[in-house]
């Protein structure tokens, strides 16, 4: 099943190399949890310990994590302080699928709850960068 994933904040401090390292380890952590066969809530709850152990304190990533059964449609999600729009295939808002966990990497005993909802043929999953959010605030 196809594996999505969108975000990637991460506070001023971090930006430039350090950042690059982070998101390097995140994906990493994450394309290797994916391949173990878990739901979005142990692969986020796994990359969440292993990030809280490796960021130094009061860092963390954002992100959404989502994972599609492309014959019966149904989309499987967590978030990790990062949100995403179930669109219509016109680009109407079906819903916003909001985060349910905190960023990953604040909270060693974080919990990231997992959704679902089934799709019709032309809907769009639309995700940002954490930007347009900062943007709207």
């Amino acid at each position: 099943m196809p594996h999505v994933v969108a975000g990637k904040h991460l506070p001023k401090q971090l930006h430039g190399f350090g950042a690059a390292l982070v998101t390097a380890s995140t994906k990493s952590y994450l394309r290797a949890l994916a391949g173990a066969n878990l739901n979005p809530m142990q692969i986020l709850e796994t990359a969440n310990t292993l990030l809280n152990r490796d960021l130094p304190d009061g860092k963390f990533v954002t992100l959404f994590y989502a994972v599609l059964d492309a014959q019966g449609l149904e989309v499987t999600y967590a978030g990790a302080g990062h949100s995403a729009y179930h669109c219509h295939p016109d680009g109407r808002l079906k819903g916003l699928l909001e985060s349910c966990g905190p960023a990953l990497g604040w909270f060693a005993d974080a919990e990231f709850p997992v959704q679902s909802f089934v799709a019709e043929k032309g809907d769009m999953l639309v995700l940002t960068t954490d930007g347009i959010e900062e943007a709207m605030n």
